[in-house]
């Protein structure tokens, strides 16, 4: 009867040192989880287009003559930089996404101090990673950013 009850024991424990085990290994079987857009955010920024308006034009640095650069730093913090001068240095805010209909927006960014004559953009990434601000009034002009490694 000992020798039956030994190996009861040590079955028992050996199924919750399994299960132990499982339990801590399974999160980590799990894969990474996809960044949200706030943390896609983070970083510096290029100009390289912005298109749209009424007559629907597309400009670019060199149709314009100048160069921008957008960093944007935890936790709130957005500088536009133009020509390597300061234009903006202000706070910012994240705002649920709206709907608008066939349009799907990620979400909104509203600045203490206007960026780009705004006071609030519509923010996106495109699939081809291009951070996209789109100005909410009825045109739409929307500015293209390409990340820029530092």
């Amino acid at each position: 009867m000992l020798r039956i009850r030994l190996i009861r024991d040590s079955g028992w424990r050996a199924w919750l040192a399994l299960a132990a085990t499982v339990a801590l290994l399974l999160p980590a079987c799990s894969g990474p989880t996809e960044p949200t857009l706030e943390d896609q955010l983070f970083g510096s920024w290029e100009w390289v287009r912005a298109e749209g308006g009424i007559s629907g034009i597309t400009i670019t640095p060199e149709s314009e003559g100048y160069q921008m650069v957008l960093r944007i730093t935890r936790p709130d913090r957005i500088q536009l930089t133009r020509d390597g001068t300061v234009e903006t240095d202000t706070r910012f805010e994240f705002l649920p996404a709206q709907d608008l209909g066939d349009i799907s927006v990620m979400a909104r960014l509203r600045y203490e101090e206007p960026l780009l004559g705004r006071e609030e953009q519509e923010v996106g990434l495109e699939l081809a990673g291009e951070l996209v601000l789109i100005d909410p009034c009825c045109d739409g002009f929307a500015y293209f950013w390409q990340a820029r490694l530092e």
